[in-house]
């Protein structure tokens, strides 16, 4: 009976483990970048069915505060220390191998559940995960191929839960964690303070940035140049209605000015009009005020809603926020020139209708909290969960206009901020693009 693997064999899992360390970091950065970079898209994007960063922006990407990528590097880190003791052989090594074979196992069934993960909750897929189902099953068959001790089930579970086995492989699991972890929040720290530091710089530099009053004898803006200009100064409007707009100033017929967008240096400053029939949750005289542009069928900004959450909590009254619709659906939106969220219509018209019984912002947790499928039927159930008081009204309301007027105007208000995409914020009218993490929007 051979005590361990061949050499060619240990050589060849090692391989396959390095190779796991190196992929998991490199979606330990995505998760890293997507959080602090509002201009990054990693390079495995592909489309509805093959996307990255809507992976790495999901509820199921992160454990127990961490980025899952982060555990599988100590997963590997530990198994390469079991592989390296293995090597050197000894009385303890067939429960080593016996170790190795259920830790494969059970990385296996993690790979399968998380594959069953991305296609059933997330629709979509991420090929370095994928590639580490690979590295998964390959440790996994190559450390049960050599296991040369034919038995029962639980003989391998007994040999592999020997106190000295057990003692080993949680000496390796502390030793991967323990190199990191660390180094994961010192990078993120790094990066945060990086970010930060930008932020307030770019909002201090335009916030400086003063433009004289509209001219009356000006002629009128037009709509695209205002929109795209980089580094021409811009007065800052208030996006008020057409029919209290400075004279000569050109006006959209929901009354935003042309003047109201501002983009200078890639920095975009925009008032957002803001009434009471957006639900604001806040009072009118709050000193901020954030405007979330977002689909409820969105993963990025169901991430963004997430990063908000704490946020909300501690400035209470401080802060009025308001939601913005911008589904990325033509249906609804006709900026959008396909669908990409088939259902984000139907959920933006269910949010809306809670929102005339008063219940808008608790539906709109609802739906970002959820992690099944949007559908007519759970949608209905929601509502129900968000106390909305008559549903017969809410059903009468999902069967009419009236569901879509509030999306109609959001709609304009996104075309005209030059949105394509979801999400977007604005704090005080300076925006905010993307994912971004909790502490950079603090």
């Amino acid at each position: 009976m051979r005590e361990r693997p061949t050499t060619g064999v240990l050589a060849a899992m090692a391989t396959l483990l390095v190779v796991g360390v190196a992929v998991s970091l490199w979606l330990v950065r995505i998760k890293l970048n997507l959080e602090f970079d509002p201009t990054f898209q990693s390079s495995c994007n592909f489309g509805d069915k093959l996307n990255c960063d809507m992976v790495q922006t999901s509820d199921w990407s992160t454990f127990a505060g961490h980025p899952l990528a982060l555990w599988a590097v100590a997963t590997y880190l530990a198994c390469l220390g079991l592989v390296a003791l293995l090597a050197r052989g000894g009385e303890g090594a067939r429960g080593l191998h016996a170790a190795l074979v259920v830790i494969g196992a059970l990385t296996c069934l993690h790979s399968v559940y998380l594959a069953a993960i991305s296609s059933f909750m997330i629709g979509t897929w991420c090929i370095f995960c994928m590639a580490l189902y690979g590295v998964n099953l390959g440790v996994t068959a190559l450390a049960a191929g050599s296991y040369r001790r034919v038995g029962a089930l639980g003989d391998t579970l007994a040999l592999a839960t020997q106190r000295r086995v057990v003692l080993s492989v949680g000496v390796s699991f502390a030793v991967g964690v323990l190199l990191a972890v660390p180094a994961y929040h010192l990078l993120r720290g790094q990066m945060a303070a990086t970010r930060i530091e930008q932020a307030r710089s770019q909002m201090a530099t335009l916030s400086a940035a003063t433009a004289p009053a509209p001219d009356p004898d000006a002629p009128s803006l037009n709509p695209q140049s205002a929109a795209t200009a980089t580094d021409q100064p811009a007065a800052a409007g208030a996006g008020t209605a057409a029919a209290t707009a400075p004279a000569g100033v050109r006006t959209t017929p929901q009354g935003f000015r042309y003047s109201d967008v501002i983009l200078r240096k890639g920095r975009s400053f925009y008032e957002v009009p803001v009434s009471e029939a957006d639900f604001p949750l806040g009072p009118a005289d709050a000193p901020v005020t954030v405007v979330k542009f977002a689909d409820f069928e969105c993963g990025y900004c169901r991430a963004l809603t997430r990063n908000m959450k704490p946020l909300r909590e501690k400035y209470g009254a401080k802060v009025r926020w308001v939601f913005k619709h911008f589904p990325l659906d033509n249906a609804c939106n006709k900026v959008m020139k396909g669908s990409q969220h088939i259902m984000a219509c139907d959920a933006a018209k269910a949010s809306n209708c809670a929102g005339l019984q008063g219940r808008f912002w608790p539906m709109h947790d609802k739906l970002y909290s959820v992690s099944l499928r949007l559908n007519r039927v759970n949608l209905r159930r929601w509502a129900e969960e968000s106390e909305v008081a008559d549903m017969a009204a809410w059903d009468r309301c999902m069967d009419s206009a009236e569901g879509h007027a509030k999306t109609d105007v959001d709609t304009q208000a996104g075309r005209f901020a030059r949105i394509a995409g979801t999400p977007r914020t604005y704090i005080n009218g300076h925006l905010v693009p993307g994912v971004v993490a909790t502490e950079v929007l603090d």
